[in-house]
């Protein structure tokens, strides 16, 4: 059906001709979007935009498909664009920005805390804290990150926060438990790791099926269980070593007593 599609655009020379393609094609992305089928929307997406190369509507949609379907750098390079025509496109921003921080090198997740930044400035909301602290934690900034925690945990804001699952799916997660959890994982990379498990304590007090938390402690316990492990491996080479050097000194005592005695003769 695509095919047809491209054929039929390519080859559409009059006017009706060209409203009925695109009407197709509306129809097509309409559909696809529907049944999350993001390379054929694309597809649409695009034929339509050749019809009105200046509609930045069409331009917004393609950078979320873009970025949606993980082709981050040619998404965002559409969404500055459009955010360039309307810099309160707050939506469009906000997928930029998780984009930035999915892509992970230095200049784009420099780049997510800017974005995360304006859109709490702007439109506010607890999660764009959040968010801020995460990437701050990611880049090692960890300072930056718990200044943004603890305004959350001081806050009286009550909301939730979307969070990803392992299976893919998410799940809607208490403020303060990701703030505690954010908090957590700071104080286990500066090797505090009392405050670290009463951070974690706490997140799963307030959200006790939130999945990453129980990761953490599972994560926590393995880790545990290999110090374990190395150190009776540890104990036990050196009981080996010990040993080895009893039986080393009992020959040397055994040679020069055997030599003590051939000289006594």
């Amino acid at each position: 059906m695509v095919g047809g599609l491209l054929f039929a655009s390519c080859n559409s020379n009059s006017g009706s001709g060209s409203d009925s393609m695109y009407d197709t094609n509306k129809a097509l992305y309409e559909r696809s979007i529907k049944y999350s089928d993001f390379g054929t929307a694309l597809v649409a997406l695009n034929y339509m935009l050749l019809e009105d190369s200046t509609n930045m509507e069409y331009t917004d949609s393609i950078a979320r498909l873009y970025m949606r379907s993980g082709s981050f750098d040619a998404g965002l390079t559409l969404g500055a664009k459009v955010m360039e025509d309307n810099p309160k496109n707050y939506g469009l921003l906000e997928i930029m920005a998780t984009a930035q921080e999915y892509k992970g090198d230095e200049a784009s997740l420099t780049k997510a805390f800017r974005n995360y930044k304006k859109l709490y400035e702007e439109v506010g909301g607890t999660k764009y804290l959040l968010k801020q602290a995460q990437v701050g934690i990611i880049k090692g900034s960890f300072d930056v990150a718990e200044s943004k925690l603890k305004v959350v945990l001081d806050s009286d804001e009550i909301g939730v926060i979307e969070s990803q699952r392992a299976d893919g799916g998410s799940q809607l997660v208490d403020f303060k438990a990701v703030a505690h959890l954010l908090m957590a994982n700071i104080r286990f990379n500066q090797s505090k790791d009392k405050e670290g498990v009463k951070h974690l304590e706490e997140s799963l007090r307030i959200s006790p099926e939130y999945e990453a938390a129980k990761l953490m402690v599972q994560r926590l316990q393995q880790i545990q269980q290999q110090q374990q492990a190395l150190g009776q491996q540890q104990a036990y080479q050196q009981q080996i070593s010990r040993q080895a050097e009893l039986e080393r000194k009992k020959a040397a005592d055994k040679k020069k007593y055997e030599e003590f005695l051939k000289q006594s003769k």
